[in-house]
């Protein structure tokens, strides 16, 4: 009786002191939070410059995950990167100063609570609270500043909008349980991936493009678990700025495996209204998200010729839908999503290969709405020299003898050549001569090498940075890029002030850049003759249209197979050195891509098909 008469008495007084404490220690924290009113949250951190990595950091509440975003300066080559997207390189100096300059001078307008349950009122619980949980509400946004030490030098959670004010909202500094008032803009704190990088991927102006090419095949998977390729046709157009004119260069179609000359259908023309709008898709090329490819793949894209060996470098490719396949000259990758290429003025070609489609790559944006209703792409950027972009100059012959001189004098400046000169003075002539035009020939050899130095450098240096990262695109923005038969060309009534066919069918002439009549006619345009229609391909052209009929040829051999697909037996791979480049039958090829061709054609006797833009 007498134990039990302590106990009674011990949780008595127990309660009454927690009664009593409780009510104290609030009161004594709102005092000194009441004194606080009008002051800076964090009066110590006054220079912007001191800081080194910024995270911002939020919590899905529906997936009870958190989504931290990082931004963080190199402490070696000073550099800013962002760590939460595999070290991505940010264009992040001026946006980090202006996520510190809101904490600066940040003051505080009133005192809403000190009681820690308020805080999921308030909205300004702790995005790393261990507790959280699926279906957990009132979670403040984290953000937090550190130095080149890691010493923080501002962290807060910022919440809920205060009712009926424009910009004030409910803060919380991390390691207290007050809950402030202040005046903030939130728009510096964004997560979205776009606004933290140079937006200008290949940094290329529609005016810098002169030609586009595509490629046009399908992956095909193969009963013995392989991917098959089956080609449809190559196709080059020019685009001459001055002349606002878009001009079919080359266009071939495959039978037999083989790159044969092949005209658009009757009553086609090029679609320049697509065209225009791909110029302009080049030029605005904005990626959502990034992955970064395996260390030994990176390695292999920058290497002048591409070799992989590796296992998780084919695991990797085929992963985000590209699949390679081995030939003398290296490896070729193929894209499931299709190939664009673009080339430009300074000799600079972009090779743009989509991979697969998932709604899971994109980053949502700062509404929280990921782009194209969720719907991205993978992209693989590579560049290669442009030969075409450089040809060789042309010199004028020195002249060797006297008799040459003259006749050259006669040529160029008619009755104002000079007379009664002696054969002395004509020999001194001839030398001076000689020299002059030795030395604007070596000049025009110097432009032309030094242009194509730079384009060479420059190739260098964008697949040093194109290397190591998978990009990931828009849908819509895919959808402006990729090329087919179908928006290369359609019925010219469709283009403003377009010719439509004839009555009886047959397709108005083709017109050489000039404007002139092309010599070739159309196929099935017996116009002026009497061929009969067969006469009108050629055996060594395809019909228009007409696309390969062939079996699909097996891609990656069992050396490079990955486990999943590998599988005796499996067929040769296409051969890389197969006509497969835009405009050039032999396939040869430059820069990455064995096969790839330069879109100048080896079949580039019958003139441009030229439509105004």
């Amino acid at each position: 009786m007498r134990t039990t008469l302590v106990f009674v008495v011990l949780a008595a007084i127990s309660a009454g002191l927690a009664w009593w404490s409780k009510p104290e220690a609030i009161s004594k924290e709102s005092d000194v939070t009441e004194d606080r009113v009008g002051q800076d949250v964090f009066p110590g951190f006054n220079d912007p410059e001191l800081a080194a990595s910024l995270e911002i950091i939020q919590y899905d509440e529906t997936l009870a995950q958190l989504k931290p975003f990082v931004v963080a300066k190199d402490r070696q080559t000073g550099l800013w990167k962002l760590p939460s997207h595999d070290g991505y390189p940010a264009d992040a100096a001026e946006q980090v100063r202006d996520a510190t300059t809101p904490l600066i001078g940040l003051r505080i307008l009133s005192i809403a609570s000190t009681d820690r349950g308020d805080h999921e009122l308030y909205g300004v619980v702790s995005p790393e609270d261990s507790s959280l949980a699926a279906g957990s509400s009132g979670i403040g946004m984290l953000v937090r500043l550190k130095d080149a030490t890691g010493k923080v030098l501002a962290a807060l959670i910022i919440g809920k909008e205060v009712e009926g004010t424009v910009g004030q909202r409910y803060v919380r500094i991390p390691t207290e349980d007050v809950v402030y008032t202040v005046e903030i803009d939130t728009r510096a704190f964004t997560t979205d991936f776009r606004d933290w990088i140079d937006d200008q991927l290949l940094d290329v102006r529609g005016f810098d493009i002169a030609r586009v090419g595509v490629r046009d095949y399908e992956l095909v998977q193969q009963a013995n678990n392989t991917m098959g390729l089956t080609r449809n046709f190559d196709a080059t157009v020019a685009y001459d700025a001055a002349q606002n004119r878009w001009s079919l260069v080359d266009y071939r179609v495959y039978r037999g495996g083989a790159a044969l000359p092949a005209e658009p259908e009757p009553g086609q023309t090029l679609n320049t209204r697509f065209l225009n709008d791909l110029r302009i898709a080049v030029q605005d090329l904005q990626i959502i998200n990034v992955k970064r490819k395996p260390a030994a793949l990176a390695e292999a894209l920058r290497a002048e010729t591409i070799e992989l060996k590796d296992q998780q470098s084919i695991a990797s490719l085929q992963e985000q839908g590209y699949f390679p396949a081995q030939g003398p000259q290296g490896t070729e990758i193929y894209a499931s999503g299709g190939e664009t290429i673009i080339g430009t003025v300074d000799g600079v070609e972009y090779v743009l290969k989509f991979g697969k489609a998932a709604a899971s790559l994109g980053a949502l944006g700062g509404d929280g709405q990921a782009d194209s209703g969720g719907l991205s792409r993978f992209l693989i950027v590579q560049a290669r020299l442009d030969p075409a972009q450089f040809p060789q100059p042309d010199l004028e012959v020195l002249p060797e003898t006297v008799e040459e001189l003259l006749a050259r004098d006669k040529e160029q400046l008619g009755d104002d050549a000079p007379a009664d000169e002696t054969e002395e003075e004509l020999r001194e002539r001839l030398e001076v001569v000689r020299e002059q035009i030795a030395k604007e020939n070596q000049r025009k050899i110097d432009e032309r090498n030094e242009r194509m130095e730079a384009a060479r450098q420059r190739v260098e240096a964008l697949n040093a940075r194109f290397s190591d990262w998978y990009y990931i695109v828009a849908d819509n923005l895919y959808r402006r890029l990729r090329i087919t038969r179908d928006t290369l060309f359609t019925s010219a009534s469709n283009i403003p002030g377009g010719i439509a066919p004839a009555a009886d069918g047959n397709p108005p002439p083709i017109t050489s850049a000039d404007g002139q009549p092309s010599a070739k006619k159309p196929p099935g345009d017996a116009s002026g003759d009497t061929a009969s229609p067969s006469d009108s391909t050629p055996p060594d052209s395809a019909p228009a249209g007409d696309a390969s009929q062939t079996e699909p040829q097996s891609l990656i051999p069992d050396d490079l197979q990955s486990p999943k697909s590998n599988s005796p037996g499996d067929p040769e791979p296409p051969a890389a050195d197969s006509p497969a480049g835009p405009g050039d039958g032999e396939g040869t090829g430059n820069g990455k891509d064995a096969g790839n061709g330069n879109g100048t054609g080896d079949g580039g006797t019958r003139p441009p098909a030229a439509v105004d833009a």
